[in-house]
């Protein structure tokens, strides 16, 4: 049986304010040992939101620690119907 094991994982968003969130993950056989990785993206809506909204909660303390401010880029607005 294979089973994965959580390596990292990856927050990038964009400068219209669109984040993508991505998961590495060793694969592991239970008889062969580590067979690999695989990346793996994430999409909930919900964990998109909670990742956004704690990279907020970061920017004073990365701000006091960089010397200057740091904010998170707006989001594209929406289009017009």
């Amino acid at each position: 049986m294979i089973s994965g094991r959580f390596l990292n994982g990856n927050v990038a968003i964009s400068s219209t304010g669109v984040c993508t969130l991505g998961a590495s993950v060793e694969l592991v056989d239970d008889v062969h040992g580590s067979v690999g990785q695989r990346g793996i993206p994430v999409d909930d809506p919900q964990v998109i939101a909670q990742v956004q909204a704690f990279v907020a909660q970061m920017l004073p303390s990365l701000s006091a620690t960089a010397g200057f401010e740091i904010t998170m880029p707006a989001p594209a607005p929406e289009p017009e119907s």
